[in-house]
């Protein structure tokens, strides 16, 4: 099922597009690249081995890994999407391996909703096992909800919740796409995610390890022409609360980056937009987008994105 990687050519030319990289506590590098491809390097970016999984893989490119982290042992996990569509994205499942230091399959999931699409963004591990966010599309319903599934260490199923997004005036549903996790000091998942309701909204929920859902908290701006914020990346500070991170579109109809800083219950303390003019002749502004967060051992944060 999995072999070492050529480097396959697309009309002519040697691709990979990356996709996730993640540390290793021996100081080398895993890196997730589509089509279906793992690295690892070792300190200098030299390739110590690469693995191809599929035999034919798909040339879409929401067929594809989107995240792995350590397992806290030797090993780690990956996850991805696998569908049969090539002309409709969301007719996909997602796709779970267990991995060993050398990229060996130890095992391997294919999840599903009956009648609903299942689409995973983020991987939050712990001893025990790891915590899938993400999200299931129904076709009928045209609508999403959020997903949180928690897997133990051998692949078996231990808890999956639907989070449905509710409009508070009328009662309505809503759709909602969890789009970022981690793992808090007490050992809850928070996730970052994006409503869409006249515009979108930013929101965080927190999943205990039981699955329960204690809070839950949305954001959004009070201009009429808006399109955020739309959650992108999501840290948890060494003091208290959060910094979250995404896109914003206002009246501009431009992505600026979107920086908010919260407590611990979700709440908005602060919020700022990022962007401006790349050329001062005219008025057009440029897209900034995909902002991702990373704290820094000083106690700060840095934001990063194009």
């Amino acid at each position: 099922y999995t072999a070492d990687v050529p480097f396959w050519p697309d009309l002519g030319t040697p691709k990979l597009l990356m996709s996730r990289a993640a540390p290793m506590s021996d100081g080398t590098m895993l890196v997730a690249a589509y089509p279906y491809t793992l690295m690892r390097l070792d300190l200098a970016g030299e390739l110590l081995w690469s693995r191809r999984f599929m035999k034919e893989p798909f040339k879409e490119t929401w067929l594809r890994f989107t995240d792995l982290v350590p397992d806290g042992g030797n090993g780690f996990y990956l996850v991805g999407h696998v569908g049969e569509s090539y002309s409709e994205g969301y007719l996909h499942d997602t796709w779970l391996l267990h991995l060993d230091a050398d990229g060996e399959v130890l095992w391997s999931r294919r999840l599903n909703v009956p009648g609903l699409h299942l689409t995973t963004r983020a991987l939050v591990p712990d001893a025990a096992g790891v915590v899938l966010i993400g999200d299931t599309y129904q076709v009928s319903a045209s609508g999403e909800r959020g997903a949180a599934i928690r897997v133990d260490g051998a692949g078996a199923l231990v808890w999956a919740n639907a989070l449905v997004a509710q409009n508070c005036a009328d009662s309505s549903e809503q759709r909602i796409w969890l789009t970022s996790a981690q793992r808090t000091a007490n050992g809850d998942v928070v996730a970052g995610a994006s409503i869409q309701a006249y515009g979108f909204e930013g929101a965080v929920v927190r999943i205990k390890p039981d699955g329960a859902v204690p809070f839950a908290a949305s954001h959004r701006t009070q201009e009429s022409a808006h399109l955020g914020p739309l959650v992108m990346s999501l840290v948890e500070l060494p003091t208290s609360g959060f910094l979250v991170s995404g896109n914003y579109s206002g009246a501009q109809a431009t992505d600026d980056w979107y920086l908010a800083g919260l407590d611990a219950a979700g709440l908005v303390q602060w919020a700022w937009t990022f962007g401006g003019h790349d050329n001062p002749v005219n008025d057009l502004y440029d897209a900034d987008t995909y902002p991702s967060l990373t704290l820094t051992k000083d106690g700060g944060a840095l934001l990063f994105g194009f």
